[in-house]
């Protein structure tokens, strides 16, 4: 699951936005990734083309070393925040949707290090406030 400065459309900003402006937020605490700030990719795929690691042909999972609830995810950013929107926690079943979604979608990294959700996700807290 992605998040970061240039992923305002993807659900973790829009929720976090939600619960800013007051609203009541309902999220899934059975849905479960190792979230990823979009920066670390990037920059990622920078060191990969500037230092010419040869990953040609191979398969990268790049993940963070946190595996996480959605709720999860923003409770700590309600947290961190001293947001005082409310947050309700429920299963992914209370969302009707018209298609199926994985609940347990975990990547694991054995190419390159992991990166640290915490620092990570702490630096994505920092530039939303500031916003």
């Amino acid at each position: 699951m992605l998040y970061g400065e240039q992923n305002e459309q993807q659900i973790i900003s829009k929720l976090i936005t939600k619960l800013i402006k007051g609203e009541i937020v309902s999220v899934s605490n059975d849905v479960y990734s190792t979230p990823m700030n979009s920066d670390d990719v990037a920059d990622f795929v920078y060191r990969w083309i500037t230092d010419c690691k040869d990953y040609l042909g191979q398969v990268i999972h790049l993940s963070s070393d946190t595996y996480l609830s959605l709720f999860d995810i923003i409770k700590l950013a309600k947290e961190k925040f001293n947001i005082k929107g409310e947050l309700n926690e429920v299963n992914s079943s209370f969302f009707t949707s018209s298609e199926n979604k994985p609940l347990y979608g975990r990547l694991k990294s054995n190419k390159v290090d992991l990166i640290n959700f915490n620092s990570s996700f702490e630096k994505y807290l920092i530039s939303y406030r500031v916003r």
